[in-house]
């Protein structure tokens, strides 16, 4: 009977360990694993910055531009100076590209832009832009008599400088939300390019005469208004909502600058009045502006 007790009871432990355990397990299998937390819904900040909406900038930015060639600062032409009778006295003037006498320039700009919209800007800028004048043309000259004497010249130019205003538009790939944003933009307006002198020196040493004579001095351009377009690639990176730094480049057209031929229909009681030509429709030229800027935003 002992045993029979025993067993009974024993029985009754087992049962209830089963059930406490098939409790345990299905409690388990219901309430499945512990949740982990969502982090899927927090920005990355190497990604992204936090939500921020200013709607007005102002950036301030400088740089490089490069000349791409194939601008004439001289028109290539010949022309006898002796009507009727060809080769007596023979003028032959060589076309000289703007990058032969012009170094890479640089500029300086302010711009003034509205966002609006995640992607798009419109943007208005004030710009200044330099070029030295460090090298002289050459290749030109003066023959007489038929090639019996030759008498080579060369010019050398004034500095380049321009200042005007362009309005335009970005475009960014990305929402301003992202760090790094790359963009592109057109922009175009007018500029004002500040007149450009030029003086000629003849060699006449061949006939034992000085090799440096200054022979002309005045303007070559006039001072006036020019085109400008440009479109640019560029890559922003937010710093923080407030404030991004950035590289862009591209291209930028200049239309012809305005010949001034007023100053060489006579010098001294000699027409140069064949001398014309040489600026005619020049100056027009394509550069390539790499600009660093910081941006601020409000």
């Amino acid at each position: 009977m002992k045993a029979f007790a025993l067993t009974k009871h024993f029985s009754r432990v087992l049962l209830t360990l089963s059930l406490l355990s098939a409790g345990g397990i299905s409690t388990q299998t219901f309430a499945g694993p512990e949740s982990l937390p969502d982090s899927s819904k927090d920005k990355n900040p190497i990604v992204e910055i936090p939500t921020c909406k200013p709607r007005w900038y102002f950036t301030l930015s400088g740089g490089a531009d490069f000349n791409l060639g194939g601008t004439a600062v001289t028109n290539g032409f010949t022309r006898d100076l002796v009507p009727g009778v060809p080769g007596l006295a023979t003028v032959f003037i060589k076309e000289n590209d703007w990058d032969k006498i012009y170094d890479t320039g640089y500029r300086i700009q302010g711009e003034l832009g509205f966002v609006l919209n995640n992607y798009f800007e419109f943007f208005g800028l004030f710009k200044y832009a330099h070029q030295d004048a460090s090298n002289r043309t050459s290749g030109s000259h003066l023959s007489v008599l038929f090639g019996t004497f030759d008498f080579p010249f060369h010019s050398e130019f004034g500095d380049y400088d321009s200042y005007g205003v362009e309005f335009g538009a970005r475009f960014f790939f990305l929402s301003r939300n992202a760090r790094l944003r790359p963009y592109i933009s057109v922009s175009g307006g007018p500029t004002e390019v500040e007149s450009i002198d030029i003086d000629t020196f003849g060699d006449f040493s061949s006939v034992g005469g000085p090799s440096n004579v200054h022979l002309f001095h005045g303007h070559y351009f006039q001072g006036g208004l020019i085109g400008t377009a440009a479109g640019l690639l560029g890559l922003e990176y937010a710093l923080n909502c407030h404030v991004s730094i950035g590289v862009e480049g591209g291209i930028r057209y200049d239309s012809p600058l305005d010949d001034d031929d007023r100053t060489f229909e006579r010098r001294s009681g000699v027409p140069l009045g064949f001398l014309r030509p040489i600026n005619n429709d020049a100056g027009d030229r394509l550069t390539v502006p790499v600009n660093g800027f910081v941006k601020v935003r409000w």
